[in-house]
């Protein structure tokens, strides 16, 4: 079969190039990338039957083609070629700008995605505005209410609840935790969480046997509801920043979101401990990207969490804050700092050694590892404790991670920066002077913008973080009151 794409007469400006084997890739997508939980919004099935019958949204067909292509690996069609389908897409989604549906939304998702994976991240940025704009005039963040629900309404109704939390997904390629930067704020969205995958593939399967083929057990259920506390914590970070008095709510903030990952711990499938065993088992999963990347997440939220209290770090309280915390409060934050970031090195060591190919794996795998390098090589340098890990060991856990992630990115333009930002730091880390290397290991954090009244700013901060801690104690509330979907 040819790969070279054919014309077809039914453009805005001339001919649209589509590919002859646009079912082969659409199944492709299905089969590789819709495991990836950035790419969950599509319903397979129905996919598959539109496409075949040759009723899939036009714009669709060009953004799912360009994506698929793309995740194939060793290129089999010029980069032109890709980008004439994505801009085939955009070209027909800015023709219908004022009448957006959910076909057309779930084209611009995969055009941004595309974007943000080849390097477009500043017009992957502006897109997403659209984006967001589009869900709102749909109403894509509110339930729909329908008098007869069969079949179809259930799939139509996971289909943009997915839709919707995938743009909440995207949203860490752009926000960081700041609210002018969000999609759509969390407060304003009234879904429920995504179901259990077997759930939405296939709803009229009366088989109830659980296996790894068939079903994610709720990791991409539970990997959005993670970004949701991940996103909190960066704005607790960002808040507890402009701090310089105490703010004893502290430790009641951090306690309402332990009970909270405890209670996702106990739904985590087999467990917070991935093993090797289990790992291996993973292999023949089609799952795999989305179970590796829960159990991650749940392990970086931890370390979100605790790493507010290492004295010293970019991303913990002042020392305003920190001088009025309990000592053994604080180390035992180092404690659980370690243990969780070497839990993220372990997965991802463990899942490169037994695996005899690379997996594509979500963006952010990478992140995950680049977070818990730099906090073993900090703890290891600048930690007061006499069970502190030894520095060497931390920095050939540090190079564990990096070949590894190497290895599942080879030529990912988006996770190149993260991958060179660790290779820096290693380098730079010297077991024997511990001299001046704090900022070298740490991110670059929140800017504080000068040209205020020390008093006025202290009264500010005060509030905001008070107000904050007000807000995140309403929404951990509602996130454990919302029911989760569990398979009999």
């Amino acid at each position: 079969m040819s790969f070279e794409p054919q014309p077809i007469t039914h453009s805005v400006t001339g001919p649209v190039l589509l590919p002859p084997d646009i079912q082969v890739l659409v199944e492709f997508y299905f089969a590789h990338v819709y495991p990836l939980p950035s790419y969950a919004f599509l319903h397979p099935e129905t996919t598959i039957r539109q496409c075949s019958e040759g009723r899939l949204e036009t714009c669709l067909s060009y953004a799912i083609s360009a994506i698929a292509s793309h995740h194939q690996g060793p290129p089999q069609r010029k980069e032109h070629i890709k980008l004439a389908w994505i801009r085939a897409a955009e070209d027909l989604i800015w023709k219908h700008l004022e009448s957006p549906n959910i076909p057309r939304l779930q084209a611009l998702l995969l055009v941004i995605l595309y974007r943000v994976e080849t390097g477009a991240f500043q017009r992957a940025f502006m897109l997403s505005g659209l984006a967001a704009r589009d869900a709102a005039a749909i109403r894509l963040n509110h339930e729909r209410v329908i008098a007869v629900q069969g079949h179809g309404y259930r799939i139509s109704q996971e289909v943009r609840r997915r839709l919707m939390w995938s743009l909440k997904l995207v949203e860490r390629y752009f926000s960081i935790g700041l609210p002018e930067f969000e999609l759509c704020p969390v407060e304003c969205i009234y879904l429920e969480l995504p179901c259990w995958e077997r759930d939405f593939s296939d709803m009229r399967s009366e088989c109830t046997k659980r296996t790894l083929q068939s079903c994610d057990f709720g990791s991409y259920h539970l990997c959005v509801r993670l970004e949701m506390l991940r996103r909190d914590l960066m704005k607790l970070t960002r808040s507890l920043a402009l701090c310089d008095t105490a703010f004893p709510q502290l430790p009641t903030v951090m306690h309402d979101f332990e009970r909270h990952l405890t209670g996702i711990s106990a739904e985590l499938p087999n467990g917070a401990t991935l093993t090797a065993e289990r790992a291996s088992q993973l292999l023949d999963s089609p799952w795999l990207p989305r179970q590796i990347l829960v159990h991650l997440s749940f392990h970086q939220c931890q370390c979100d969490l605790y790493r507010l209290l290492l004295r010293g770090y970019r991303e913990a309280a002042p020392a305003a804050v920190l001088n009025l915390m309990d000592h053994d409060l604080l180390v035992r934050a180092e404690q659980l700092c370690l243990q969780h970031a070497t839990a993220i090195v372990d997965i991802l060591a463990t899942l490169n050694q037994v695996s005899n190919q690379a997996r594509p794996l979500e963006y952010d795998t990478a992140i995950c590892g680049y977070h818990a390098t730099r906090l073993l090589l900090f703890i290891a340098q600048f930690s007061q404790q006499a069970n502190k890990p030894r520095e060497e060991w931390a920095l050939s856990r540090a190079e564990l991670c990096l070949a590894a992630l190497r290895r599942f990115f080879p030529t990912s333009r988006l996770v190149k920066p993260v991958l060179e930002e660790m290779r820096r730091a290693i380098s730079a880390f010297n077991p024997r002077a511990a001299i001046d290397t704090t900022s070298r290991l740490a991110s670059p954090g929140p800017t504080v913008i000068g040209g205020r009244d020390p008093d006025a700013g202290l009264s500010a901060a005060a509030r905001e973080a008070f107000q904050l801690f007000c807000l995140i104690s309403r929404y951990l509330a509602r996130w454990r009151s919302m029911a989760v979907r569990k398979v009999e």
